[in-house]
């Protein structure tokens, strides 16, 4: 190992660490605009102008929590809007809003970085961070105020203090603080809302905590998420008369993603088949009667009980479509040929993590059932890559590995620091104090 690269792993031990990752993560979005030409940097997001920001302006001007037709705002969950206030009380002109998604962008930077640094090592940690950084649909997704900004800051933050709450004297502290983020991610984007079954899932792989402390982790982590959105919850109660998971438009997302090559000025894709494309159109005919998200369901169960072949070719399209496909379809193959390369890479990595047994392979489970955790939510609603970078950005650690592994002719043995740091996480776990970063 040369001695830049162990000066360099020595930084991303450190204290520095985080916020390094932080930095080129901001550098390479700023880089990425300045490059983007001036026809595609336009913000394409439609729910921004039509509903986050109008919410937030209204409740800065002192009109309450409602939407651009004066109603209570609930087609939404309020985190995104409620963090947009400040950039509303500034102006929010272009420049306030270029300020805020930079924030969002460099807490996402490290806060991945500090979770990866404690789930597996300082080097490994950097290329996972350097990774995601400088992955194209992260990039794009950067070009715009999108919620995906503050929600997968809050994702990260919340896998530290998970993993925290594993390793620390203070888990109880941890795992409130955990619960508390998971429910604030899920106030930004409803694909949280179950997000703690699968890190409970997870807890069921740890080693070093005895299992009492697990089950009372798991049980702090459901008590503040269910705390942190229950006042949500309870205020659109009173403002509708109906009890909703998070928001109103949990029917309309599901039906999105069941219709979404039959709406309206959309041309059918040329792989879509008939019977498919029927029953798109028959479900879209049905709209005005399905009154709920389960009314959605139940119609989709019943034609499958009837005929199952097109609905099970509509959700192995959604299932595939989940991993490069975007709203527009129109660069859906050339994302499908980016997407191809990180995960040949990831299912390399996952390889090699899995041979290492161990801990190592424990990561690659607790990786595979959040990943899938989202690739499950992302199939139910409308199935694009766009809600599937949570997952993405865990996969980056397998692919971290995968090109750490390559690298070692060029680079002698990486592993070096690699295995140190490990080393020194353990003596720490054993201990009883979590890292001291």
């Amino acid at each position: 190992m040369s001695a830049a690269a162990r000066r360099w792993g020595s930084l991303l031990a450190g204290r520095p660490g985080p916020w390094l990752a932080a930095g080129w993560t901001v550098a390479l979005h700023l880089l990425f605009l300045v490059a983007l030409p001036t026809q595609l940097a336009v913000n394409e997001s439609t729910d921004f102008t039509t509903f986050y920001r109008p919410v937030a302006e209204n409740a800065w001007s002192g009109a309450g929590w409602t939407d651009r037709d004066g109603q209570p705002a609930v087609r939404y969950p309020p985190g995104f809007p409620l963090l947009l206030v400040p950039v509303m009380a500034v102006g929010g002109g272009p420049g306030a809003l270029a300020v805020f998604v930079g924030l969002c962008v460099g807490v996402a930077g490290g806060a991945l970085f500090f979770w990866a640094r404690h789930a597996t090592d300082a080097v490994t940690a950097g290329l996972v961070a350097l990774a995601f950084a400088s992955y194209p649909v992260w990039l794009w997704a950067t070009k715009q105020p999108n919620s995906e900004l503050p929600f997968l800051s809050l994702f990260f933050l919340a896998l530290v203090a998970w993993w925290r709450a594993n390793a620390s004297r203070r888990w109880p502290a941890w795992a409130l603080a955990a619960g508390a983020l998971v429910g604030a991610a899920a106030l930004v984007r409803p694909i949280a809302v179950g997000l703690a079954l699968p890190l409970a899932v997870v807890a069921l792989l740890w080693r070093q905590a005895p299992r009492w402390r697990r089950i009372a982790a798991v049980g702090l982590l459901l008590a503040a998420q269910l705390l942190t959105v229950a006042p949500w919850v309870v205020w659109m109660h009173e403002q509708t008369g109906r009890w909703m998971p998070l928001s109103s438009g949990g029917k309309l997302s599901v039906l999105d993603g069941l219709t979404f090559a039959v709406d309206p000025g959309v041309e059918p894709p040329p792989w879509l088949s008939d019977d498919v494309e029927t029953l798109m159109r028959e479900i879209g005919a049905s709209r005005a009667a399905l009154g709920s998200t389960h009314d959605v369901l139940t119609h989709v169960a019943r034609r499958a009980a009837s005929d199952p072949a097109p609905v099970a070719q509509l959700l192995a399209i959604k299932a595939v479509r989940a991993w490069y496909g975007t709203e527009s379809m129109r660069l859906d193959p050339w994302i499908a040929a980016v997407q191809a390369i990180y995960l040949a890479l990831a299912s390399f990595g996952m390889v090699l993590l899995w041979r290492a047994g161990g801990e190592r392979r424990r990561l690659a489970l607790a990786i595979l059932f959040v990943v899938g955790y989202f690739w499950g939510m992302t199939i139910l609603v409308l199935s694009i890559l766009r809600y599937m970078l949570p997952a993405m950005a865990l996969l980056m650690v397998p692919v971290a590995v995968a090109v750490g592994r390559m690298a070692q002719p060029i680079l002698g043995r990486p592993d070096g620091l690699a295995a140190s740091a490990m080393a020194d996480w353990r003596s720490r776990l054993a201990a009883g104090g979590g890292s001291s970063s």
